[in-house]
C-alpha cells in the first residue's frame, strides 16, 4: 500500500478512505503502515466536510464491511463530539435508517444504529421533534428488518449520553417520554422478542409506565405479550422505574388477575422472575404502599415463592416482606398482619432446613437464604412476639418427634436457628413483657 497522504487537507476523499480502511483491517498489513492508516483516518474524520463522505461510505451496499463499519463508528464518534450542520441533519438520519433496511452485516448494523440514534438525539437537543421522527423511522423499519429494533434500542440507550444544557435536556426528556408512551409502548407490546428494547424504553416512559402497562381500554397492555415470563420481566422494569400515577381500580384488578395467572407457572426460571416481581412491586414508589393497602395478593404470591423447594427462588421473594415492614401495620390490608406472618415464619423455618433443588449448591443456597431471612425474622418477631415463640416450639416439637422415628436433625436445627436470630429481642421481652415470658415457659414445657 502507498504511504498515506498525512499532510493533505482532510477532505475525506472516498478512494483514499477505502485504501486506508483496507490497510487498517487487512491481516497482513505491517505495523507501520497500519499506524499511518489509522492516523490518516482519525485526522480525516475530524474535518468539517467529513459528514457527506462518511454517509456515502456507510450507505453504499457495495462497500467492504470493514469500511462501512469504520465509517459508521466514525460518524458515531463525530456526532457525540459535535452536532452535524443543520442542512445535513435530516438527510443523515433518513439515509442511515434507510441503509438499515438493506442487507447490512450484524456488527455494521449495530454501529449504523448507534450513529443514527446519536445524530437524531444531537439534533433533538435543539429540535425535540427529531426524536419522534427517528422513532417512526425505526418503527417502520421493524416491519422490514430486524435492525429496526436495534435502532429503537440505540435511541433509548444513547439518550442519557446527550451532552446539552439543562434548558435543552428537559424538553428532550419530555419528548422521549411522550414518544415512549404514544408510539413505542403500543408497538412493542404487540411484538415478540422485544424484552431488551422495551426495558431500555421504560426508563424514558417511567413517569406512568406501570400504570400504562396495567391500563388500557380493551385489555392491559402487558397482556399482549406472548408469555408470562416476558410480561413478568416487563412489569419488573416498570416497577423498579417507579414514579408516576397511582394505580386505578382497573389497573389493580388487571394486576390481581395476572398474579393469579403467575400461580400456574412451574418453570423454575420463570418462578425466580415472579419472585423478583413481587419484591419489585413491594418496593415500587409510589405503588408499594398502595399495593400493601389494596392488593395483598402480591405478598401471598411472594409467600408461595418462599415455600418453593428452591431456596434461590425463596430468597428473592423474601425481599417483598422486608420492604413491607416499612409500612405501619395499621395501614396494611388486614390480610398482611399476624396470620400472614405466622405462615411466613413456618415457611422460613422449613426452608432453613432442607431443599430439593438439585440445581443449587445446598450449603451455599442455605447460607444465602438465611442471610436474607435474618432481617425478615426479626421484623416477624416484633409483629408476632408470643406467637413467634409458640410457633417455633411447635416446629421444634414436631421435628424432635420425627427425629425419634428416624428423621434427620435438620428441622430441629433450623427451628433453633430461627429462635437464635431473634435472641436479643426475645431476651429483652422476657425481662419486660410478662406475656412473652409466660409464652416462653409454656413453649419450653411443651417441647420438653
Amino acid at each position: 500500500m502507498a504511504a498515506m497522504p498525512l499532510q493533505r487537507s482532510p477532505s475525506m476523499a472516498v478512494d483514499e478512505i477505502r485504501l486506508a480502511c483496507a490497510a487498517m483491517y487487512a491481516p497482513n498489513t505491517d505495523p507501520a503502515t497500519r499506524q499511518r492508516a489509522g492516523e490518516y483516518l482519525e485526522q480525516a474524520s475530524a474535518g468539517d466536510d467529513a459528514w457527506p463522505a462518511l454517509l456515502q461510505l456507510v450507505t453504499t451496499p457495495q462497500e467492504q464491511a470493514a469500511t462501512r463499519f469504520w465509517a459508521a463508528s466514525a460518524l458515531f464518534r463525530k456526532a457525540r463530539r459535535e452536532p452535524p450542520p443543520p442542512a445535513l441533519r435530516a438527510q443523515l438520519v433518513q439515509q442511515l435508517a434507510t441503509a438499515l433496511a438493506s442487507d447490512v452485516p450484524g456488527e455494521v448494523a449495530k454501529q449504523v444504529s448507534v450513529a443514527c440514534a446519536t445524530l437524531a438525539l444531537r439534533t433533538a437537543a435543539e429540535d425535540p421533534s427529531a426524536v419522534g421522527q427517528c422513532t417512526r423511522l425505526a418503527l417502520e423499519l421493524c416491519g422490514r428488518s430486524t435492525h429496526g429494533l436495534g435502532l429503537l434500542k440505540a435511541l433509548a440507550d444513547e439518550a442519557p449520553n446527550v451532552d446539552a444544557g439543562a434548558h435543552r435536556i428537559r424538553p428532550l426528556r419530555a419528548e422521549l417520554q411522550r414518544v415512549a408512551r404514544a408510539d413505542v409502548f403500543p408497538a412493542l407490546l404487540q411484538a415478540t422478542g422485544v424484552d431488551e428494547v422495551l426495558a431500555a424504553w421504560l426508563q424514558h416512559g417511567s413517569e406512568s409506565s406501570l400504570h400504562d402497562l396495567l391500563g388500557g381500554v380493551d385489555a392491559p397492555a402487558f397482556s399482549k405479550l406472548t408469555s408470562v415470563r416476558t410480561a413478568v420481566s416487563t412489569l419488573i422494569v416498570a416497577a423498579e422505574a417507579g414514579g408516576g400515577q397511582v394505580l386505578d381500580d382497573a389497573s389493580l384488578q388487571a394486576l390481581r388477575a395476572f398474579l393469579g395467572q403467575c400461580r400456574q407457572e412451574n418453570d423454575a426460571e420463570c418462578l425466580a422472575d415472579i419472585a423478583r416481581l413481587t419484591a419489585a412491586l413491594a418496593a415500587s414508589e409510589p405503588h408499594g404502599l398502595q399495593l400493601a393497602q389494596h392488593l395483598p395478593e402480591v405478598w401471598d404470591l411472594a409467600l408461595t415463592c418462599v415455600e418453593h423447594p428452591s431456596r434461590r427462588i425463596g430468597a428473592q421473594a423474601l425481599d417483598a416482606f422486608l420492604v413491607l415492614q416499612d409500612v405501619p401495620v395499621a395501614q396494611r390490608h388486614p390480610a398482611l398482619t399476624r396470620d400472614a406472618f405466622s405462615r411466613l415464619l413456618v415457611s422460613i423455618t422449613r426452608s432453613c432446613a432442607n431443599s430439593t433443588d438439585d440445581d443449587e449448591d445446598p450449603e451455599d443456597a442455605l447460607f444465602q437464604f438465611r442471610a436474607v431471612a435474618a432481617d425478615v425474622l426479626v421484623a416477624t418477631y416484633f409483629l408476632l412476639r408470643e406467637t413467634y415463640m409458640r410457633t417455633i416450639a411447635d416446629e421444634m416439637k414436631s421435628s424432635l418427634v420425627a427425629l425419634t422415628e428416624g428423621g434427620s436433625p435438620e428441622r430441629a436445627e433450623a427451628a433453633l436457628y430461627v429462635l437464635r436470630v431473634a435472641r436479643r429481642e426475645v431476651c429483652s421481652d422476657l425481662k419486660s413483657r410478662p406475656d412473652v415470658a409466660a409464652s416462653a415457659r409454656e413453649s419450653v414445657g411443651a417441647v420438653l
